[in-house]
């Protein structure tokens, strides 16, 4: 775990962008509510349907899921829940514009969780976001916003790990200059406004992130 807290302060400045400002969101949350669970009224027909094809936990857990996420996606601040495999909510915190602080004692709760957050600004997830899913061991990151929601999961199901980090990393710094470089070139001949810059970035990043490391399932819809 201290790996993963030890320079997190650091992120905003090694990767701040002197032609446009990126969103510095952070991935950490979150208080404990244990024992709290969560049921969803009145489902529709059409998650009727599903849950026959789908385990109990997992028709439960979607459900669960995507009702947290249309209640946060909209709000001005970050919000985040983490979830247990059968739906129940084992962390909430809020936080500012761009920031969730997680302690080490709440980040050691969040092995094995589905956690999800909102950006206000709709952009994808920030290093530290995915540092920090490495070094909580999530089994799944997740961002809900206005515009788009982002999922990042590793292919076989396993929990992301500190050693997936240490393999990430590298492979992040090459398309962060590349795409970096690319898009303030397309912001100074006005194929690209600084506002959409803003929003694509990470996309873009973590786009050829999952390329390039096939295990990782990276996806925006």
């Amino acid at each position: 775990m201290e790996k993963a807290f030890k320079n997190i302060d650091t992120f905003n400045d090694k990767y701040r962008i002197s032609k446009y400002v990126l969103d510095q969101d952070l991935a950490a949350r979150i208080m404990l509510e244990k024992g709290v669970s969560v049921g969803v009224s009145g489902p529709s027909l059409e998650s009727l349907a599903k849950s026959l094809s789908q385990p109990k936990e997992i028709s439960t857990l979607n459900a669960v899921l995507k009702a947290r996420e249309d209640e946060i996606r909209n709000k001005p601040y970050e919000n985040c829940y983490a979830f247990g495999p059968d739906g129940r909510i084992l962390l909430s915190k809020s936080g500012s514009v761009d920031t969730i602080v997680i302690t080490r004692e709440e980040g050691a709760r969040l092995k094995g969780a589905i956690f999800t957050h909102n950006h206000p600004r709709s952009s994808s997830f920030s290093p530290a976001d995915i540092s920090t899913a490495c070094g909580t061991r999530l089994k799944e990151i997740r961002v809900a916003s206005s515009k788009y929601s982002y999922s990042m999961k590793l292919k076989d199901g396993s929990n992301f790990s500190e050693t997936l980090w240490s393999e990430i990393e590298p492979v992040m710094n090459r398309h962060y200059y590349n795409v970096k470089f690319e898009f303030t070139a397309k912001i100074a001949t006005g194929e690209m406004s600084m506002e959409d810059a803003e929003l694509q970035h990470w996309h873009e990043v973590w786009s050829r992130v999952g390329k390039d490391i096939d295990k990782l399932e990276y996806t925006r819809t």
